[in-house]
């Protein structure tokens, strides 16, 4: 099952430098960032697909499978992610470390607009 889109590099942060990694499949939006490049490829793409192949009827729920996915590849403490997810109407979000996600609305969609 291969990812609609993928991508990775160094990103600067602060004083340094922080590898961070993407993927997108299908209703699933990953985004992780960690210290040191390695074979976290491998991992994020395996959480992606199972993202996409799982249902979540609570959010606790999905922020339970991603924490298990985060401590099954034994990340360091330092890694920093944000995942989405979207079914239906509802849509998913989990933050980790200093994860942080921005959502805008269009002007169309907002509600009471006259």
């Amino acid at each position: 099952m291969s990812l609609n889109y993928y991508g990775s590099g160094f990103v600067h942060k602060g004083n340094s430098y922080v590898y961070a990694l993407y993927a997108h499949k299908d209703s699933c939006f990953c985004l992780i960032e960690v210290e040191l490049e390695n074979t976290i490829q491998k991992e994020l793409d395996a959480l992606v697909n199972k993202c996409n192949e799982m249902e979540f009827e609570h959010l606790a729920d999905f922020e339970q499978f991603v924490i298990d996915q985060l401590h099954n590849v034994n990340v360091p403490i330092s890694t920093s992610l944000v995942c989405v997810l979207q079914r239906d109407s509802k849509i998913f979000i989990k933050t980790v470390g200093t994860g942080v996600l921005y959502l805008k609305r269009s002007e169309e969609r907002r509600v009471g607009k006259e």
